[in-house]
C-alpha cells in the first residue's frame, strides 16, 4: 500500500461519522425511521384522556345521535328512526364482499320483521354515487344513509363491516357487533 492509501484509511477510521461496517448503518436506519416513529406511535395510544367518541358511547348505553343524508338527498338524524320499534343500523359498503353476502339476509329481515323492528343501512362507501347506485340496482326497501367521512362509524366504534347494531325504542344501545340472529330473536 502506497502511503497515501495508509493515510486515506486512517482519516476514515477518525471521521466521526464513518462507519466501517454496513449492518451497523443499517440497524442505525432501521432505528430512526421504523422504531423511532412507532414509538411516538405507541406513546401517543398511551393517553390517559381517551378520545370523545368513546366517553361517548361508555358513559352510558345511550346511542349518539347524528344527522346524514340518504339516498335522495334527505338529512335523516338518529332521534327522527328512534321511537316506537327497536331500530337496527347495518354498517356496509358495496366494496365489501362480506356485507354483499349478508345484504340479501338484511333485506329478508327488513321484508319479515318490518312491523317489529326498523332497519336503516350505514354506507361507508368511498362517494355518495357508489352508495346510491348499489342500493337502487340491488332493490334495498330499507333506508339507506351515507356516511361520507366515517364520523358515525368511529362515534359508533365500528372495527370492521358488516356489522349491526341494535338500538331499543329508548335509544339505548342493547347490542353491538349483532349477528342476524340476535335481529330475529329481538323481533320475535
Amino acid at each position: 500500500m502506497t502511503t497515501k492509501c495508509i493515510t486515506q484509511i486512517k482519516a476514515n477510521y477518525t471521521n466521526k461519522l464513518f462507519v466501517p461496517f454496513v449492518p451497523i448503518r443499517a440497524i442505525r436506519v432501521l432505528l430512526i425511521v421504523f422504531f423511532v416513529p412507532l414509538w411516538f406511535l405507541i406513546s401517543a395510544c398511551d393517553s390517559k384522556q381517551p378520545p370523545q367518541t368513546r366517553t361517548q358511547i361508555n358513559q352510558n348505553n345511550q346511542a349518539p345521535d347524528f344527522a346524514l343524508q340518504d339516498m335522495t338527498g334527505k338529512e335523516v338524524k338518529l332521534t327522527d328512526l328512534i321511537g316506537q320499534k327497536p331500530l337496527v343500523l347495518d354498517f356496509w359498503a358495496s366494496w365489501c364482499s362480506y356485507c354483499r353476502a349478508e345484504i340479501p339476509n338484511v333485506v329478508d329481515l327488513h321484508n319479515t320483521y318490518k312491523d317489529k323492528i326498523t332497519i336503516v343501512g350505514i354506507s361507508l362507501d368511498q362517494s355518495y354515487a357508489d352508495a346510491q347506485a348499489y342500493t337502487q340496482k340491488h332493490n334495498i326497501p330499507y333506508p339507506n344513509l351515507y356516511d361520507a367521512r366515517g364520523m358515525v362509524a368511529q362515534t359508533y366504534q365500528i372495527a370492521g363491516i358488516p356489522a349491526l347494531i341494535i338500538i331499543n325504542a329508548k335509544g339505548e344501545i342493547v347490542k353491538r357487533n349483532a349477528t342476524i340472529e340476535d335481529v330475529k330473536a329481538l323481533a320475535k
